[in-house]
């Protein structure tokens, strides 16, 4: 083996012994109290302030060992899962005796190149220059009497497994005591932490807590790129039972959010619709647009913009942001505040609401909507007749009598329309009677249906409309033994009923099976239609 004593007394040696000898006199004294490094060019940071829990593997069930009574050696080690270094993903990393681990991308690169020598990770790196994982770089050997290894070992199950690399027992060059570190790399988080158990070599021993190694991580080329944490170099900063862990952080690049408004002022009713713009236009994520401390709503960028459509704002005036909330690679913005200032409407506001309750089924008769049309609680009262329009989806058929019908409202099924007495006036935040739609779901229905239904006049200067989305199933409820009406279909609700079987067929949707089930059930058999779906 080739070792420092064998090597000719040049001046860069002579430098090195004097480092040495003023690591020995700092030995002795209070270790200094670095605490967070970084970010680097790769934006990874190290600190100390983490928590201590070293995880001896040495003899553990399910380690291995390799570099046993080796001086200088390496050994290839294939991770158990992807490791992210410097942006680079890797599958193997290469340990030396000599207190390092470097990323390698085959086996057959796991090579000695003489790596004793430690360097400033300011200067330069291993041999090589190889991206690196440094916890207790120096010249360390396991070929000494009481000489252990390197044990290695994963933890854990996927996607929170740990791989472990522990030097137990490596004595550094001249020391009649050794060391024991170990470095855990993390799944996902790609967390690097170091655990000092043993460094404390004792009085007068230079290498004691570090002061002969290189401690810290870099990226091929680091101490050109920048992309390096140099933690220590030939100082005594470590201690026994005391851990340094590295991470990195996401590159943020800063944003600019500006927000417009499609007028100001706007009448009461009126809707307002908010454009946000994130600069630079690749940003991804999402724009929140808030009302003073109240939000209005989400919505995703697209190419660098996001529009809120606004249907009502209260009287008054108001003060509207967007917040950008940033994204792995941009940093969140938020915009100035913007006035938006609404008048009272001076005409009627009508909106009109349909529902239904549950899902329809192919077959299904007497099935019913409710439509609701109301007026703007800050707009005036209606002047003339409304007028309600239903527009229903293919499948649905309006029932021969009683298609559409409310009280105070005149309503036609041949033309879908339903319209109030006149000066039937609806004053504001009030609503008319509920219209009742009632349709027969045919066999050629799909699977999910729009009823549309629209509102006009009154004296509001624009049509209201909504849709209601309805399921259409195959089959009834009622249809128990999904084999049509049989006897079964009873005596299977009943059993349910009577707690011989587990619910399950609640139809009226009131939390329980009991005798209401069976009656819809047996009235289906009889052709009267499972009226409580």
């Amino acid at each position: 083996m080739i070792r420092r004593s064998d090597m000719p007394i040049s001046i860069g040696t002579l430098a090195r012994l004097r480092r040495i000898v003023l690591a020995a006199v700092l030995a002795s004294a209070p270790l200094p109290g670095a605490t967070t490094k970084g970010p680097d060019a790769g934006q990874y940071t190290g600190t100390d302030a983490t928590v201590y829990s070293f995880i001896d593997i040495s003899g553990a069930g399910g380690s291995a060992s390799v570099l046993a009574n080796v001086d200088d050696g390496v050994a290839p080690l294939t991770l158990p899962f992807g490791f992210q270094f410097y942006g680079q993903t890797y599958s193997i990393v290469c340990v030396s005796s000599n207190g390092l681990l470097t990323f390698v991308t085959n086996l057959s690169a796991c090579v000695n190149t003489a790596d004793f020598a430690n360097t400033d990770l300011a200067s330069a790196g291993p041999p090589g220059n190889p991206p690196a994982i440094l916890p207790f770089w120096m010249d360390l050997t396991f070929q000494v009497p009481g000489g252990g290894s390197v044990f290695y070992q994963v933890t854990g199950a996927s996607p929170n497994r740990k791989f472990i690399v522990q030097w137990n027992n490596a004595y550094p060059l001249g020391s009649p005591n050794p060391v024991t570190f170990e470095v855990i790399l993390s799944e996902g988080a790609n967390q690097i932490l170091f655990q000092y158990q043993t460094t404390n070599l004792g009085s007068g021993n230079p290498a004691s807590n570090g002061g002969m190694a290189t401690v810290g991580i870099r990226d091929a080329g680091g101490n050109t790129n920048g992309r390096q944490i140099a933690w220590s170099y030939d100082a005594p900063v470590l201690a026994n039972g005391t851990a340094v862990l590295f991470q990195a952080g996401a590159v943020q690049q800063t944003t600019s959010t500006t927000l417009v408004t499609s007028g100001s002022p706007s009448t009461w009713g009126q809707p307002v619709t908010f454009t946000a713009t994130v600069s630079p236009a690749v940003a991804t994520g999402s724009v929140t647009f808030n009302d003073s401390a109240n939000s209005l709503g989400t919505v995703l960028l697209n190419s660098g913009t996001a529009a809120l459509a606004v249907p009502t704002l209260a009287v008054g005036n108001h003060s509207i942001t967007a917040v950008y909330g940033g994204s792995a690679g941009y940093a969140a913005s938020t915009s100035g505040g913007v006035p938006q200032n609404i008048t009272q409407a001076t005409t009627p506001v009508l909106s009109i609401a349909k529902s239904h309750a549950g899902n329809f089924y192919v077959g299904q008769t007497d099935a019913a909507y409710s439509v609701t049309v109301s007026n703007g609680a800050a707009a005036t009262a209606t002047t003339g007749s409304p007028q309600v329009t239903e527009v229903l989806p293919s499948g649905l058929a309006f029932v021969t009598t009683g298609g559409m019908s409310g009280a105070g409202w005149t309503c036609s099924t041949l033309n879908s329309t339903c319209t109030r007495t006149q000066n039937d006036i609806l004053q504001p935040g009030a609503s008319y009677p509920a219209i009742a739609v009632t349709v027969n779901v045919t066999a050629t229905s799909a699977g999910t249906v729009t009823n549309q239904v629209s509102v006009t006049g009154g004296g509001s200067t624009s049509t209201a409309s909504a849709g209601d989305p309805t399921i259409i199933n195959a089959s009834s409820p009622c249809d128990v033994k999904q084999v049509g009406p049989t006897v079964s279909d009873v005596q299977q609700v009943i059993n349910e009923a009577t707690g011989a079987m587990r619910a399950s067929h609640d139809m009226n949707q009131d939390g329980v099976v009991n005798v209401i089930e069976v009656q819809l059930v047996i009235n289906w058999i009889l052709g009267m239609g499972c009226s409580g779906s």
